[in-house]
């Protein structure tokens, strides 16, 4: 784990759902199924990837949140560093 505090505010979450949406795609995952895999609620990941519509856009991602969603695709530590 990185040294930030894990609850440091990352910004924009664009670039993020960005780099995420493949990996939901190569591994035929729902938002839903996120939500499971990374112990996010659903409505979480509803407002992570509605910030990408620029609808969201009170939504602020924290490393945490990116954390989470790294292991719940299976990532790895690599994984984790490019989402962040």
């Amino acid at each position: 784990m990185p040294k930030q505090s894990p609850t440091t505010r990352l910004g924009n979450t664009t670039a993020f759902v960005g780099a995420v949406k493949p990996h939901l795609t190569r591994k035929k995952m729902t938002q839903r199924d996120l939500a499971g895999a990374s112990g996010l609620s659903e409505a979480m990941v509803s407002r992570m990837f509605k910030n990408l519509n620029g609808r969201g856009d009170t939504f602020e991602l924290t490393e945490r949140m990116v954390y989470k969603i790294a292991l719940g695709l299976n990532l790895g530590k690599k994984g984790y560093l490019e989402l962040m």
